[in-house]
């Protein structure tokens, strides 16, 4: 998928600036994790991830099921590989996570809020303060998030 392709998608879409404006800073963050990947000599492919990274909130307006909404269409246009980035990128997906790809989409994700990168905890308080009654689920996915966190910076640094 070409950049001009992803244009079109958020005109089809119709995509809010704001989604558009995250959706470009998780991608500059994915690129830099992939860049610090591909220093230490692991195989990444970090066109795949900026590319999924610039579409993986397209949905996020409708709700809780954007991300599989947006896999759905990835896949009806015959990007697979993307779907399932963009899938996995879902707060409830962290137990999914299998390769490097699928954990830097879903961590830069959760390092921008809006349009800034901040801390994991700082994201973390945010949602908190949208959605104030946790469940043991979610503060179990929390504490995962800080364990995928630790788990990158064993490899490579995640300071910003």
């Amino acid at each position: 998928m070409k950049k001009a392709e992803i244009k079109k998608i958020y005109e089809k879409f119709s995509v809010p600036q704001n989604i558009i404006l995250h959706m470009q800073k998780v991608a500059e963050v994915c690129a830099v994790l992939a860049d610090r990947i591909k220093e230490k000599k692991i195989k990444i492919r970090k066109n795949i991830i900026i590319k999924s990274a610039l579409i993986h909130d397209v949905f996020k307006t409708d709700g809780k099921c954007h991300a599989q909404k947006m896999a759905d269409y990835l896949r009806k246009i015959n990007e697979k590989e993307m779907a399932n980035l963009v899938e996995k990128h879902d707060f409830s997906q962290i137990d999914n996570l299998k390769t490097l790809e699928e954990k830097i989409l879903y961590y830069a994700d959760k390092r921008v809020y809006e349009n800034k990168i901040v801390s994991l905890q700082t994201r973390i308080d945010e949602s908190r303060k949208k959605y104030p009654n946790i469940s043991k689920e979610v503060l179990e996915t929390e504490d995962k998030m800080k364990n995928l966190e630790r788990n990158l910076s064993t490899k490579i640094s995640v300071q910003f």
